[in-house]
């Protein structure tokens, strides 16, 4: 499966390394799956380029911060209008999942640690299969509100 890691670029006076998708990243190559980072931030991307650069991949994982909120909802908008499949994960998807899956329109919602969820999702799509029993994950079937917790 081809996989694009991204964040959107923001203003910002800090440019740091995006070291949550660099360990994504690892682990799911170590699984098999090519990926790709593409840091709209470091590389002065608009959304509409980082869409572009991201070509015809499988699934899209985006970082969001509560920062850049507003720019996470644009470009999963500008990948969905691509029919790209794509799943939000970071803090603000972690404190909002519910809130983040309804206003983004983005098809997964990860709510924490993001390696094992993220790798579950891509088996389970490779495999056809549903995945609204991965621990973790949020989607449009299987919200906060529909599930049970112990």
């Amino acid at each position: 499966m081809y996989i694009v890691l991204t964040r959107p670029n923001y203003y910002t006076h800090l440019f740091t390394p995006p070291l949550g998708l660099g360990y994504l990243a690892a682990y799911l190559k170590k699984a098999g799956h090519k990926v790709r980072i593409i840091d709209g931030l470091n590389c002065g991307l608009s959304n509409q380029e980082i869409v572009h650069e991201a070509g015809v991949a499988d699934l899209v994982g985006i970082s969001c911060m509560s920062s850049y909120y507003p720019e996470v909802r644009d470009l999963v908008s500008s990948f969905k209008q691509k029919s790209m499949s794509v799943v939000i994960g970071g803090p603000h998807a972690t404190a909002l999942p519910d809130r983040t899956l309804a206003d983004t329109k983005a098809d997964y919602v990860i709510a924490g640690e993001g390696e094992c969820t993220f790798l579950a999702l891509a088996q389970a799509l490779e495999g056809g299969s549903l995945p609204d029993t991965i621990p973790g994950l949020l989607t449009r079937t299987n919200t906060l509100e529909k599930r049970e917790f112990i």
